[in-house]
């Protein structure tokens, strides 16, 4: 059974409300910047007029002729960012709401972890603490046969694991920083291929996998296609780029840039992350 993922949704609620505030501020700056005053419009004798309301009574409205163009064009502006902040806000109250009722919502996986012991044998599945998912994730297919090359696994990361280049122990050194739960070339089997996703981050609460791959010879034709023929595989088997699967990349000329990359797992996976 596929569950809905709470915390994803959690997670992009966030980011959209965090957007929406954004748009409300930088609004606020365009309409506090506009001239003051209100645009009026009404139609003469099927001609467009338009004034400016400036105050209460006919002393208060001012006609825009040709020459005011200008003026009439930022009043306009002014009208439509004042309509555009309206509209912002209701959808960021709505959003607000929604966010609110989801933290009340149990994630279904979560949920089987809080089964008293005694009704746990009647669950048709296997309930698993965390620490317990996670040894068992650690270590399975760890006598694995179809790894390609691990002769060529020479570099010794921080946390013990052999790696082929150099670029790959920054990044499995930074994953150990960071706090997350990773596996090295772990077996992934999307349809018929069994690849070996240079990275596979684990999120424990919501037992679901995520995949880094690294792509260090860009400036190398053959290996770019093999590089993009991977990005097909993983496309073709609903991975995509961006929600499961992120990629860091290099060539001769373009080095690794390891503080791109810790803000872009930051960002991506902030639920994760170490709580200091």
């Amino acid at each position: 059974m596929k569950y809905l993922d709470l915390v994803e949704l959690d997670h992009q609620l966030h980011a959209e409300i965090h957007h929406q505030e954004e748009l409300l501020r930088a609004t606020a700056q365009k309409i506090q910047a506009a001239p003051g005053g209100k645009l009026l419009m009404t139609h003469s004798n099927g001609r467009l007029q338009c004034y400016m309301r400036s105050g209460p009574g006919p002393k208060g409205r001012l006609y825009l002729s040709k020459k005011d163009a200008e003026l009439k064009n930022q009043l306009g502006a002014k009208r439509v960012n004042q309509l555009f902040y309206a509209a912002t806000e209701q959808n960021l109250c709505s959003l607000q709401c929604i966010k609110q009722a989801v933290a009340s919502l149990q994630d279904p996986q979560r949920f089987l972890t809080t089964v008293p012991p005694e009704l746990q044998p009647f669950s048709e599945t296997e309930i698993l603490t965390d620490d317990e998912y996670l040894f068992r994730w650690m270590h399975e297919s760890e006598d694995d046969d179809t790894a390609y090359l691990p002769e060529r696994r020479i570099y010794m990361t921080s946390g013990g694991n052999l790696v082929r280049s150099k670029s790959e122990v920054i990044i499995a050194n930074l994953l150990l920083e960071m706090g997350f739960n990773y596996r090295y070339e772990k077996p992934l089997l999307l349809g018929a291929h069994l690849i070996h996703p240079d990275f596979t981050i684990l999120d424990i609460a919501r037992r679901r996998e995520y995949y880094l791959e690294h792509f260090g010879m860009l400036n190398d034709s053959d290996y770019l296609d093999k590089a993009l023929r991977r990005l097909q595989i993983y496309g073709q088997n609903n991975l995509l780029f961006g929600a499961d699967l992120l990629v860091s990349f290099e060539s001769d000329n373009v080095p690794l840039n390891p503080e791109y990359l810790r803000r872009l797992l930051s960002l991506r996976f902030s639920h994760l992350l170490i709580k200091s």
